[in-house]
Parts: C-alpha cells; sequence; structure tokens
C-alpha cells in the first residue's frame, strides 16, 4: 500500500508527522508532495524532505491521500494541480483523510455535496457552503440542536465552545455533588514523542487525551 502526503509550509506539524510515523510502523510506503521542490517547514519548526511535486502525480499511483492542517491548506487551495489530484482521488473511490485545516482543500476542490465532513471550528463555514453536512465531532447532536442548545439560558449544561456536553462527562454532571466539572487527565508527552505536549484545557473526559505540539526554540 502506498500512501500520499500532501502540504506545504506551515502545517502542523503532529498532524503530519504522526500520521507518517504510524503509517510507516504498518508497512505503507510514504510520499510527502508539494508544490515545489526541497522542504516544508512545519508552524513549530519540523523541516520535511518533498519526495515529488504535485504537478506531477498520478491518483493512481497511489492508495490513499492524506491532508494535513495547519496553514498549509489555505496556501494550497488556490493550486489547479493540487484540486485537480484531490478530485481524482476522490473520482477513484480511494481513502482521502482531512485533518483539522485540511477540509480546506475538499471544499475548494468541490468534492464535499452531500457528503458529512468536520473540520476545525473555523472551516465550518466553508465546509457547509461547499455543500457538506458540518458535524461537530465533540457534540452528540447536529449542529442546529448544539446552537438551540447554546443560546438556551442554561448555560451551565453547555461546554466551552458552546456545544452540549457529551453524555457521561463531568460537565454533563455534577461532580462530587459541588456542581464544578472533573478536572481533565493529563498525559505525559514521553522521550519518543518530544514534539508533543499534553494539551492545555480540554472540554471533557473524552478529549483528555489530546495532545498540541510544542513551539520549538529555533
Amino acid at each position: 500500500m502506498k500512501a500520499l502526503i500532501v502540504s506545504a509550509d506551515r502545517f502542523e506539524d503532529s498532524e503530519l508527522l504522526e500520521p507518517v510515523r504510524r503509517l510507516r510502523e504498518a508497512g505503507v510506503a510514504v510520499d510527502i508532495a508539494s508544490t515545489r521542490r526541497g522542504v516544508v517547514t512545519g508552524k513549530h519548526g519540523h523541516r520535511v524532505e518533498v519526495d515529488k511535486l504535485v504537478a506531477a502525480l498520478d491518483a493512481a499511483d497511489d492508495d490513499l491521500l492524506l491532508l494535513p492542517g495547519g496553514a498549509a491548506p489555505a496556501a494550497l487551495r488556490g493550486d489547479a494541480a493540487v484540486l485537480q489530484l484531490v478530485r481524482s482521488f476522490v473520482a477513484a473511490a480511494k481513502p482521502v483523510a482531512a485533518i483539522c485545516h485540511g477540509p480546506q482543500l475538499l471544499a475548494a476542490a468541490g468534492v464535499l455535496q452531500g457528503r458529512r465532513a468536520t473540520g476545525y471550528r473555523t472551516v465550518a463555514g466553508a465546509l457547509r457552503s461547499a455543500g457538506a453536512a458540518h458535524m461537530d465531532l465533540l457534540s452528540p447532536w447536529p449542529d442546529s440542536v448544539a446552537r438551540a442548545v447554546a443560546a438556551s439560558p442554561n448555560r451551565a449544561s453547555t461546554r466551552a465552545n458552546g456545544t452540549p456536553p457529551l453524555p457521561g462527562s463531568p460537565r454533563s454532571t455534577a461532580a462530587n455533588g459541588r456542581g464544578k466539572a472533573a478536572p481533565c487527565a493529563r498525559r505525559a508527552a514521553g522521550p519518543t514523542r518530544p514534539h508533543l505536549r499534553p494539551a492545555r484545557r480540554c472540554a471533557n473526559s473524552r478529549l483528555a487525551d489530546l495532545e498540541a505540539p510544542v513551539t520549538q526554540q529555533r
């Protein structure tokens, strides 16, 4: 199996590096493609060698496409070759994974009409405009219900991002009888993943394992 990752400068480091690591651990061949040769540099300083130019690619040569987030998708969504590559993968019914801001490329390529999609909260409008049914994966209810609950006066029952708490999460119950949410668990990055650190905040217990990249000293 072969995987293709398309990105550019100011990609979100963990969203490219971790998939590369896990895919290669599973025996999947991975190529990094961009619109220019050389290296692309992540928001937090990681440099990744570019294996292929997008303009020379054929979707038939790879089995899946991965689009990391960060600022890279916004920089690539005006590139005709990138958008055509995305369309080719979708037309061939091959797996396409877009992380965080990555769905900006799916929206720009016009492949979301009638599909369900999710992404970083600032991308939600673009997904809806592209014809997708935006799914807030932090909420068990559709957007319309989440917005109605968020607008209710009972704000204590809503989470930090304005959507209802997940059933069974600390914020959906009065923890230890004092009405305060239980603290989120924290997890150390460990020596094998020094570029990651535990997220500073999380909305509920199901987000306790989210990790955020560390800004490296240059």
